[in-house]
């Protein structure tokens, strides 16, 4: 499977060089952050949801309550198709979250989620998106400008 990357888009990728041994870590422990085990060329960009809270302000204009759990901050992405996160959990279990369902990752619709996101980042995403997938159809904003407060 190739994935392409784009504009620093976080991306959930196979990792087929920590299937092949070559990394050192054990299997489980292996991520995008280390550096043997990302695939060559990927410009993938992490961020820790819980020190998101420190800088989001000052770079959107809105302030960010310091987020309580995963699920907190998945709540407020800027677009409902992004609220989704999928963690392995002990027994080989995926555990699936994702607040609004799964119909519009589906069915390639990107809908604002005023939570905390300025439609400026809503925005700025969803033209990104386009590009990547031209058969996305995007919602317009609702409402203001601004976000929510992320509660």
């Amino acid at each position: 499977m190739q994935t392409t990357v784009e504009d620093n888009e976080e991306d959930l990728v196979p990792n087929m060089r920590a299937e092949s041994g070559s990394c050192r870590r054990p299997r489980r422990a292996c991520s995008a952050c280390c550096p043997c085990c990302r695939p060559p060329g990927l410009d993938l960009q992490i961020r820790n949801q819980a020190r998101v809270h420190l800088w989001y302000e000052q770079k959107y204009g809105s302030p960010c309550p310091p987020h309580e759990s995963t699920e907190a901050a998945i709540d407020t992405f800027e677009a409902l198709v992004a609220c989704l996160g999928v963690r392995l959990e002990p027994g080989e279990r995926w555990r699936v979250y994702a607040p609004h369902g799964l119909a519009d990752v589906f069915n390639l619709v990107a809908r604002p989620n005023p939570a905390l996101a300025p439609r400026s980042v809503y925005e700025a995403k969803v033209s990104r998106w386009r590009r990547q997938w031209p058969a996305l159809t995007v919602l317009p904003w609702a409402g203001p400008a601004g976000g929510g407060t992320g509660g």
